[in-house]
């Protein structure tokens, strides 16, 4: 039989390489390599800089799904629905829409109709609203995307709020985030 002669030795623990050792660079190389890491130093402090500002400005809401995003690996969808009289906005639609010139002055004469949810199983009433007046005093009210669901009428967006209502509504009635 032949022995095999590829067989490695263990080195002995005096003879590996120490920590710390000296090496010789010239003083040019030295002066270019300490201007590079400054120069890096600079640009992380104005990268800090832009952060903080860009944390100060942003939508916290957006900030707060992105986080949530980050740990939880999936993003919740937020609605909002407009409210008229503390009453849900389930639809609308313009019924009078004159706009135009009339002595030189501009002259608008825009009437909304809306369409409030009542509560389950309710039909829905209707009011009709100066549109100025309603597109001012309009509040929202935000809610959590439970589901969705499509048909030949459309898309509807189920969702919840906090107090644990639900409310199935057509997609172009929502603002959406």
């Amino acid at each position: 039989m032949s022995e095999n002669k590829n067989t490695a030795k263990p080195k002995p623990k005096d003879e590996e390489v120490p920590a710390v050792g000296l090496v010789s660079v010239s003083k040019e190389f030295l002066d270019k390599v300490s201007a590079q890491m400054e120069e890096l130093l600079a640009q992380a402090a104005s990268q800090q800089l832009k952060i903080e500002m860009l944390t100060n400005v942003a939508d916290k809401a957006r900030m707060s799904r992105y986080e949530d995003k980050i740990a939880s690996g999936k993003i919740i969808r937020k609605a909002r629905i407009a409210l008229w009289e503390d009453k849900l906005i389930v639809a609308w639609a313009k019924v009078k829409d004159e706009v135009g010139y009339r002595d030189n002055r501009l002259h608008v004469h825009q009437i909304i109709k809306l369409f409030l949810h009542e509560g389950k199983d309710k039909a829905p009433t209707s009011v009709e609203l100066d549109y100025l007046y309603w597109s001012q005093n309009t509040k929202t009210r935000e809610g959590e995307v439970v589901s969705k669901t499509n048909d030949d009428t459309g898309e509807y967006w189920t969702v919840q709020f906090e107090d644990g209502e639900k409310i199935s509504v057509d997609i172009r009635f929502i603002n959406a985030f």
